[in-house]
């Protein structure tokens, strides 16, 4: 397994979450019909959003559906839903979450 320089694996917010220099970069959990990845880094998050087209991409997260395509990949198993509208109970309940 690669090791990640310079971060820390901690739980915050209730997620397995890297954390650098003190402050948690990126998250993940399991909710009832998707992963999440939180990526708490916005710049981060959009300088790649055009690699992320076609995926299930909020402000903070990207939420992988069963089916869904994966970076890089020409055709999903399954037709990737529509972004979420409204921010799930976890992103409103982080800081800076929700709409």
């Amino acid at each position: 397994m690669a090791k990640l320089d310079g971060y820390v694996e901690v739980i915050d917010y209730r997620m397995p979450s890297y954390r650098r220099d003190g402050v948690t970069e990126v998250s993940f959990a399991k909710q009832a019909r998707y992963l999440s990845l939180y990526l708490l880094k916005k710049p981060v998050l959009d300088a790649h959003r055009a690699a992320l087209a076609g995926l299930d991409v909020g402000k903070g997260c990207l939420r992988y559906r069963r089916g869904t395509k994966s970076i890089g990949s020409s055709s999903p198993c399954c037709s990737p839903r529509p972004a979420r509208a409204t921010p799930t109970s976890a992103e409103r309940s982080r800081p800076g979450g929700g709409a």
